[in-house]
């Protein structure tokens, strides 16, 4: 497993976690 396949993996589950966050938000700044 090289870097380039830990920062993709890393910036995929950033954003998907980040629109979790947003999604689950009461109030989501968009």
């Amino acid at each position: 497993v090289g870097i380039p396949v830990i920062l993709d993996w890393l910036v995929h589950f950033t954003f998907l976690g980040y629109y979790t966050f947003l999604s689950t938000s009461p109030d989501p700044i968009v």
